[in-house]
């Protein structure tokens, strides 16, 4: 069994294998075929004691019986160790199996039934681990989570189930009642002669994928042959009480702002003409009566604005890159829609997937022009503009520098699937590129793109990774997809040039990954995706997230004042909701790697969605499109009275206000917002009360100023803002 890359190289695996023969007709009730609670052997001993056999002459793992009667492995540290413990079980054609397992701090098992055609694997480190099983052929590839979050150090019970005449698979965990998983429609024969035996034997086996001796522990087995139809008893099973969660959740304090234990700045903050948003904590002093909402974009009712409808891009638009450059807006997405046509040898690998190119005046209505760059199959009367070297392109980012000889830059993603030199030889398949990864590239135009690299070498090398240009500082942003203990997260990385980066470093991880109850992350959560921009004196983040237990993608609004440590307590709310049931983006979406547009006075979101969810198998007749979402501009956030009843207000932290007068986004319709200015004591400036402050009123406004009776500028000395809300909202705040 191969397990897939996404488990990571430290994810720790062992394997049984429940095996079928065919039996006649039994009109006795059903009794087990296997019932071993390692009973038969003393404590200490090796589990043969009690009958079994154990070969570990591959990766030298240990196998002892504990005194209360459960088997306990220390796996070994050595990648497919595959050291077996077996035992002789002949099984019918439905049968079901119980065990109880506990993981301490660790995935131990990764489990194959019934002859080695369905399997599972349990995986993860920390205090959660997830049960993954093998899908049936129509899901192609992967793994798929069993719906349920099991906490380690922890005794569970699972329960397999397994009709092979009905090609029937069903997966238990603790409440028997009925399955949290099941599905139908994978062969699981070995052989296809129904008259010899798949196999005889129920088998554990410790794959030893781990970098240090962990152990895992199982008990009381059984295995218990069914009649055609019959169900298992419903003998539930109760695992260890859990601590009753306390507290306010993350996202209740994000919204009650001001009582986070967010840092302030070290002295007085200077006020730009950047505009403040309220996205964490930063500049708040005090509130009272406030709350704070985050602002979804409105999707466009004209969305998906682009499907896959050229032949070359097969249904199939990804990662969409937009800028405005000279009142028109060019687009660069991938047409990926043969990708996998092209590993089953449908087209030319050749022909997997290409970048492509449209063009827009209003951001809605979007052209192909026709290019005559690149050829597919046989014509040039497209709108290709890349062909990638290696198997396939995945995610990329491009770069826009008017100032520069060739104002565009890009890196994007190549792929030598299937990742090993000896298959890819097989296959015939002579790659340009030596490694896969993220490549360098350059452009005059934005349609003639060539390595920068005399001889091409990526910069780094998972997929899902992306880039941004942070103008402030002249410095190209990476924000690497990487895997931590099997869990996909992010690292950080910054260039001068897109050629050499920093090390990188981590930089977000799943937080269930550590704390089980974590409500910004629930377990089985991946950072599948990510990137930021610099807005104002901060920078403003998408991170995509991937749902392991429904296998959907989202993403959410993220920030961060230094790139090191991000706020996303607005979570697990996503930026953009899922379209319904059955519509383009129901399943996945998956945000541009450019910064959003303005177009205006509202910012354009681009992003990509299709009507499928991540776990993969065949997409004939799905579709993944591009489309995009408007948010009034600086509004991601309103601070607004909690209780509409009575006012409610926010005082900052002591600011250096580097402009004559401020200026604040606010919506004010049916209420009204007034300012008053405080010393750094909290004192109240003469001229600057509230009552001085002529207020914003019955209004919305995107650029609205602050101004007070008898004063034509703001004081030069640090200052602390007191905004008082009487059914107004605010958004941000600068100076000019």
């Amino acid at each position: 069994m191969q397990l897939q890359s996404a488990l990571g190289p430290t994810i720790l695996i062992s394997t049984i294998a429940l095996c079928a023969i065919r039996s006649d007709d039994d009109p006795t009730p059903p009794s087990p075929l296997l019932e071993d609670h390692f009973s038969n052997a003393k404590p200490g001993e090796s589990p043969e004691a009690a009958g079994w056999s154990l070969d570990t002459s591959r990766g030298n793992s240990t196998w002892v019986v504990t005194e209360d009667a459960t088997c306990r492995v220390t796996h070994a540290v050595k990648p497919y160790a595959q050291d077996t413990l077996r035992r002789s079980v002949e099984l019918p054609q439905r049968y079901y199996m119980d065990f109880e397992a506990r993981f301490p701090e660790h995935a131990g098992f990764s489990l194959v039934a019934a002859s080695g055609r369905t399997g599972t694997a349990f995986y993860g480190s920390g205090k959660t681990i997830l049960w993954k099983v093998l899908p049936n052929k129509a899901l192609g590839f992967g793994w798929q989570t069993v719906p349920v979050a099991i906490r380690s150090a922890t005794w569970h019970k699972y329960r397999i189930l397994v009709d092979i005449d009905e090609e029937l698979q069903a997966f238990y965990v603790d409440e028997m009642s009925q399955p949290l998983f099941r599905e139908t429609g994978r062969d699981m024969r070995l052989q296809p002669d129904p008259e010899k035996p798949a196999a005889n034997y129920v088998e554990f086996r410790d794959y030893g994928l781990v970098t240090k001796p962990v152990t895992s522990e199982f008990r009381n087995v059984k295995v218990v042959a069914l009649k055609p139809g019959e169900t298992p008893p419903n003998d539930s099973f109760t695992p260890a009480e859990l601590p009753a969660l306390s507290g306010p959740s993350p996202a209740e304090l994000w919204r009650d702002p001001g009582q986070t234990d967010h840092p302030h700045p070290d002295g007085p903050f200077v006020v730009t003409s950047e505009a403040e948003l309220f996205l964490d904590d930063y500049l708040i002093a005090e509130t009272q009566n406030l709350s704070r909402r985050l602002n979804k974009p409105e999707p466009h009712p004209d969305n998906p604005l682009l499907r896959g409808s050229a032949e070359w891009e097969h249904n199939q638009l990804a990662f969409p890159s937009v800028y405005r450059i000279d009142g028109q807006l060019r687009m660069w997405y991938l047409s990926w829609g043969w990708n996998y046509a092209a590993r089953d040898g449908e087209v030319p690998i050749r022909d997997s997937s290409f970048l492509c190119y449209a063009t827009s005046t209003d951001g809605i209505h979007w052209q192909r022009p026709v290019l005559g760059l690149v050829e597919f199959q046989g014509s040039t009367r497209n709108n290709i503009v890349l062909r990638h070297d290696g198997s396939h392109f995945d995610s990329f980012s491009v770069f826009y520098h008017p100032q520069k000889e060739d104002p565009f830059r890009m890196l994007i993603y190549q792929g030598r699937w299937p990742y090993d030199d000896a298959a890819i030889k097989a296959k015939g398949y002579e790659f340009k590129i030596k490694e896969h990864g993220h490549f360098p590239f350059r452009s005059v135009d934005g349609l003639h793109w060539e390595y920068i690299q005399d001889d091409p070498d990526p910069v780094w090398g998972s997929d899902r990774s992306s880039a941004a240009y942070d103008s402030r500082r002249d410095k190209y942003m990476g924000f690497w997809k990487s895997s931590y203990q099997g869990v996909r997260s992010r690292m950080y990385a910054e260039s001068d040039d897109l050629l050499e980066w920093t090390p990188a470093t981590r930089s977000l991880t799943p937080q269930w990954m550590d704390d089980p109850d974590s409500q910004v992350d629930p377990p089985g959560t991946h950072y599948y995706g990510m990137v930021a921009f610099p807005y104002g004196n901060q920078y403003v983040g998408l991170l995509e997230v991937l749902d392991d237990l429904t296998s959907c993608m989202h993403f959410r609004v993220i920030s961060s004042r230094d790139l090191k440590t991000w706020n996303q307590m607005s979570a697990p709310e996503p930026f953009i909701d899922h379209g319904d049931d059955g519509s383009w983006n129901s399943g996945i979406q998956m945000m541009a790697n450019s910064p959003p547009v303005l177009l205006d006075d509202k910012l354009w979101f681009f992003y990509d969605g299709a009507d499928y969810d991540h776990s993969g198998g065949d997409r004939t007749g799905k579709q993944r499109c591009i489309g995009v979402s408007a948010l009034s501009k600086d509004r991601f956030v309103s601070l607004a009275p909690a209780d509409a009843s009575y006012e409610a207000a926010l005082t900052t932290v002591p600011l250096q206000l580097d402009g004559k007068a401020l200026h604040i986004n606010a919506d004010a319709t049916g209420g009204e917002l007034r300012v008053e200015l405080l010393t750094i004591d909290g004192d109240v400036l003469p001229g600057y009360s509230r009552k001085d402050c002529r207020p914003i009123a019955d209004a919305s406004s995107l650029d609205a100023t602050v101004a007070f009776n008898g004063q034509d500028q703001l004081p030069e000395d640090p200052v602390r803002i007191h905004f008082i809300l009487d059914g107004a909202k605010l958004s941000a705040f600068w100076v000019e």
